[in-house]
């Protein structure tokens, strides 16, 4: 299903985001002020992307179980 493809795809990219947090606040010791400054938005954004599409998996989720429910519902009432 393509909700578990993105969900599967989530959670390599929050890997990369979690090296890059772990790694990003290190490397913002060896560079210049703007480089650093650079790197913490970079780390920011890639947390808020991560968090903003692990969202879009949760409520896409919740709306194919709405609807497999309903659908059963439906064929419930249908045969019965």
């Amino acid at each position: 299903m393509l909700w578990q493809e993105l969900s599967h795809r989530l959670s390599e990219c929050t890997e990369a985001v979690s090296a890059q947090n772990q790694d990003g606040g290190r490397l913002t010791e060896l560079v210049g002020p703007e480089a650093a400054d650079q790197l913490k938005d970079m780390v920011a954004h890639g947390n808020q992307l991560i968090s903003s599409t692990e969202e879009r998996i949760r409520v896409e989720t919740e709306r194919v179980k709405l609807q497999r429910h309903r659908s059963l519902e439906v064929v419930q009432k249908s045969f019965f």
